[in-house]
């Protein structure tokens, strides 16, 4: 049965899509595992690493909001590198997705007298959440690893499904004050969907990214952290590396971008984090 890991984030820009995509790409070419990824960011920006405007279009009826109905028929796009693909939409946008059009009037008028908006958001709500973890669940047997990659909120589904689907998560965080007031929100939240929804859900804490070395805000912020913090952090931490932001965009492996000795360090460095929590990675890290 697959490990489903959802890279997350309470605020974007962080590089939470960069892990979902090297990950994916670790797995699949580093592992030769068989690897999903499923992009729930109404963005689409993981999902356009590995799919061409073309393999879209020839697969219209192919995207994530397609997980939240019950669709047991659903095929992943094949995706660069071996990685299947099922791609984010704008539709997702439009959740809870029963609430729109004159569907609305249709529910409420099957409702009794005493039921109120809340009724009928969260009657719709669940039924969207628990058809996302079963769509999930089926790829399971399929796949060696899923990754999810997640839009940086709690507000709507994508996130809260994301984790509820999950058997792994780990947050991403840069290393400044705006991140610094997300974390005990994060860890409340994540405790949460752990014991309400997601019993089996491992949270293997935070990994700071786009550490700047040379930046004595980064360094104190981030001794700060692991200071207040000791069991919620990752041992290695990612040091900032813009190349690495381009290489993923274009869907391609950092270690086949690495062509010099500057450019493998950071592709170690990258792999290292991802060793943190599936270790089967860390003994082909040093490979790069």
């Amino acid at each position: 049965m697959a490990r489903v890991i959802a890279p997350s984030a309470q605020k974007g820009g962080v590089g939470k899509t960069t892990m979902s995509v090297q990950g994916a790409l670790a797995t699949a070419v580093k592992l030769s595992a068989r690897t999903l990824l499923i992009d729930v960011d109404p963005q689409g920006n993981s999902s356009g690493s590995f799919l061409t405007p073309e393999d879209r279009a020839a697969h219209p009826e192919v995207s994530a909001s397609a997980l939240y109905v019950d669709n047991s028929n659903l095929k992943p796009i094949p995706g660069k590198y071996g990685v299947d693909v099922i791609p984010g939409d704008d539709g997702i946008n439009a959740f809870p997705q029963e609430l729109s059009g004159t569907t609305i009037q249709e529910i409420i008028g099957s409702l009794s007298d005493d039921a109120s908006a809340n009724d009928i958001i969260s009657g719709v709500v669940d039924e969207q959440l628990i058809a996302f973890v079963k769509n999930v669940q089926q790829f399971k047997a399929q796949y060696d690893y899923i990754w999810i990659d997640t839009p940086p909120s709690f507000l709507g589904l994508p996130l809260i499904s994301a984790l509820c689907a999950a058997t792994d998560v780990v947050s991403v965080l840069e290393p400044t004050k705006f991140s610094s007031d997300v974390i005990d929100s994060f860890i409340d939240k994540v405790s949460t969907v752990k014991e309400q929804y997601n019993p089996s859900l491992t949270f293997h804490g935070f990994v700071i990214n786009k550490l700047r070395a040379t930046s004595e805000r980064h360094k104190n912020t981030a001794d700060q952290w692991l200071a207040e913090y000791p069991e919620f952090f990752l041992g290695t931490s990612i040091k900032v590396n813009s190349w690495i932001e381009a290489t993923t965009e274009d869907g391609e492996p950092v270690w086949k971008k690495a062509s010099n000795e500057h450019r493998k360090k950071g592709a170690r460095n990258l792999l290292s984090a991802l060793g943190e929590f599936i270790p089967e990675l860390q003994e082909v890290t040093e490979n790069v």
